[in-house]
């Protein structure tokens, strides 16, 4: 989604209470600010939560979704939680070596396609 509309943009950052959480990788553009990679936890219980990262094509591989992550991880451990859950797609190589990179996995299972990946977050 090139140019997310406010609304949603408005949801994913909402936050409640340190249990679901989003930061925005922002550019600074002639206009204002471009979004250029998103990262959110939402707590599944008290020590579990699940995880998403997104960072448009053209931001890949520069770092950015590794710092987003590791700050996201950080977070989420400030508040009490120590595993994380992430549902990826095979094909997606690139959140794969993201994850490789910010975790060590603890287990993964896939169903219908998808693979979910219970991990805890790599210190370093």
């Amino acid at each position: 989604m090139p140019d997310p509309p406010d609304s949603l943009l408005r949801l994913l950052t909402s936050a409640d209470d340190g249990r679901r959480v989003a930061w925005l990788a922002e550019s600074e553009i002639p206009d204002g600010a471009d979004v250029v990679a998103l990262s959110e936890y939402a707590a599944l219980d008290d020590h579990t939560a699940e995880v998403g990262f997104v960072v448009r094509d053209e931001w890949q591989r520069l770092g950015v979704g590794t710092a987003l992550a590791m700050r996201t991880l950080r977070a989420a451990e400030a508040r009490g939680f120590d595993l994380f859950v992430a549902e990826v797609l095979p094909h997606n190589v690139g959140v794969r070596r993201l994850l490789d990179r910010v975790g060590v996995v603890v287990s993964a299972k896939s169903w219908r396609g998808v693979s979910e990946i219970t991990f805890v977050r790599r210190k370093s």
